[in-house]
């Protein structure tokens, strides 16, 4: 009786379970723009994205057809433009923004806005402290050590 229930059970996960397919986009003139796994028509675990030239234009996880986990996006030269954590389609947490060669900002999201403080460097020296409130900007410092003693609980 034990058999035929825990038969039954496996064949129920079987059936009910989809499986993934490896999906491969093209646009119009051939060239590859997206490639990754769907289960059912939902985007599944990691996908990359091109730009005409096959260069990778972004690329990171889906769960349930949402973003979700950490992104990389590129220019058409392959430098690295910004990246960061998704979750269910939402920025949260910190994103890196690369500026230029030497100019990177740390700015904190929740529920894809900035909402926290936003670090900019330069030579990955700390040169200037945002602090933002529902997208918008509401302190800045160039100050260091004035950000620290308006903020003594800034916590990064």
């Amino acid at each position: 009786m034990i058999f035929k229930i825990l038969l039954c059970l496996i064949g129920f996960i079987c059936i009910s379970q989809e499986s993934k397919i490896y999906i491969r986009e093209f646009d119009a003139n051939g060239n590859l723009i997206a490639e990754g796994w769907e289960k059912g028509s939902d985007k599944e675990a990691y996908w990359y994205y091109y730009y005409s030239s096959g260069v990778v234009k972004a690329k990171g996880e889906y769960y349930n057809d949402q973003k979700n986990g950490y992104w990389f996006y590129y220019d058409k030269t392959s430098r690295l433009l910004r990246e960061g954590h998704y979750k269910q389609d939402q920025k949260v947490n910190w994103w890196i923004v690369y500026r230029s060669e030497n100019q990177k900002e740390k700015i904190q999201y929740q529920n894809n806005v900035k909402e926290g403080y936003g670090l900019l460097y330069k030579n990955e020296k700390l040169i200037k402290a945002n602090r933002y409130d529902q997208d918008k900007l509401s302190g800045s410092w160039t100050s260091i050590s004035q950000f620290k003693k308006d903020n003594p609980n800034a916590r990064f």
